[in-house]
């Protein structure tokens, strides 16, 4: 499993408001039949992160349980909204 990289990419997006901000934009504009961790996997990866979604999805439960925050398959497969404060953004980079 590719946590390293994932854990690069969320000190990446905390670092670089730049970054986030078009991580942001790109969640906002892209196909929104995808999940919003599905697109935050694809712009990472335009960006040049190499990890699954089945990796973020596992990186996404365990920052989560880290924040106190029970997350789910469910949770993770919504296409309309991420239920908790801050989004799967914040949950993968954990600044909530």
């Amino acid at each position: 499993m590719s946590m390293s990289e994932l854990e690069r990419y969320a000190a990446d997006l905390n670092a670089d408001w730049s970054l986030r901000a078009d991580a942001e934009k790109y969640e906002a504009s892209a196909n929104q039949a995808k999940t919003p961790l599905a697109r935050a996997v694809a712009f990472a990866s335009t960006k040049g992160y190499d990890f699954t979604l089945d990796e973020a999805k596992a990186f996404a439960k365990a920052k989560g349980t880290e924040l106190g925050l029970s997350v789910t398959d469910e949770d993770l497969e919504r296409v309309d909204r991420f239920p908790h404060a801050g989004g799967v953004l914040g949950i993968l980079t954990g600044d909530f």
